[in-house]
Formats: C-alpha cells, structure tokens, sequence
C-alpha cells in the first residue's frame, strides 16, 4: 500500500470513528432540534435534509414543524400530506396551522371546497393574533369574499384588531375607509 493510500485510509478511518461518534447524538436529537435543524436546511435550500428532519419532528407532534413541512408540501402541492399535517397543528391551536388549513378549504386543496370551514379557521387563527388572517377576514368583509355578505362593520372590526396588533396595513386601511366614510358623507370634503 503507497503512502497516499495509507493516509487516506487513516483519514478514513478516522471519518469513520467521528461519524460513529455523531451518528447516535443526531438520533437522540429531540423533536424541537430536529425542527431547529431542519428549519436552518431549508432556509439554506437543502431541501431533502429538511423535509427528513422536519418529518421526524412532525410524526414526533412538533406543531412547528408540522406546520412548516405543511407549507413544504403544500408549494410541492402534496395537499393531502399538507391538509393532514395543517390539521393536526390547527386543532393543536396553532394560528399558522389554523390559517393554512383554512387556505387549503379556501383554495380546495387536499380537500373539497368548504368556505364555511375556511372562515371557521380563519377566524380561529385570527383570534389568537394571525394578522394574515384578520386582514383576509377584513378583506372578505369588506368585498363579500369567502361567502360573506359585504358588512363594513365587521371589516372594520377585524382591521382595529389587526391596527391594535401594529399591523400598518390594516392601519392604513382603517385611514383609507375612514377617509371614504368622510367623502360619502360630505361629497365637498378633499
């Protein structure tokens, strides 16, 4: 054997004791390590690391990686994985579970068309703070989407709940309305 052989072999063997080492640290990484781990793969566009570490932590009840495999799998339209993983965080609480789920009724994906339900969860995830979904019900609100009737009222509701979380769009928003209601009621107003 040469000597480049010698000291690859030595190289990999000591690759090998290192890895050996590794090997049963990474499996005994818990649920939140593997979504911190996984969350950091996928931002660095590693995507076959991050949907493995993020599966692990999702099959292992992980909210936040269930619902960010959801988002995955989702874009990659998997919307039967996606709806499943969206619902286990929605019913967990989650607002990001909640207001994925209620993209996927909206949109019909991974499941039937269901606005009832899209307004349900967009609700719920509203009322615990998503401010993606109080500005889709303010929006449906005030244009009758999701099979709403149009209600002002509630629009405006929703948007001072968003302005009080320091949403600036639904501050500006709220300027945008108050400013209409003004004109509508005195045309002379700039």
């Amino acid at each position: 054997m040469g000597t480049m052989s010698k000291l690859m072999s030595q190289k990999m063997a000591q690759w090998i004791r290192v890895a050996a080492f590794m090997l049963p640290m990474a499996a005994m990484a818990g649920p939140a390590e593997d979504y911190d781990r996984g969350l950091k793969a996928y931002q660095e566009e590693d995507l076959i690391t991050a949907l493995t570490l993020l599966r692990r932590s999702a099959e292992d009840g992980h909210t936040p990686a269930q619902v960010l495999l959801a988002y995955i799998l989702d874009k990659s339209e998997d919307n039967e994985q996606a709806f499943d993983l969206y619902s286990q965080a929605a019913e967990k609480g989650d607002p990001e579970g909640q207001s994925g789920l209620a993209d996927m009724y909206s949109a019909g994906e991974g499941v039937e068309r269901d606005l009832e339900k899209a307004v349900y969860w967009y609700s719920r995830a509203a009322e615990s703070g998503s401010l993606r979904a109080i500005r889709i019900l303010a929006a449906a609100f005030l244009d009758g989407g999701l099979g709403l009737e149009p209600n002002r009222e509630k629009a405006i509701e929703w948007l001072n709940r968003g302005a009080a979380l320091g949403d600036p769009a639904a501050q500006t928003k709220l300027r945008a309305i108050t400013q209409d209601v003004t004109a509508e009621k005195d045309p002379k107003q700039p």
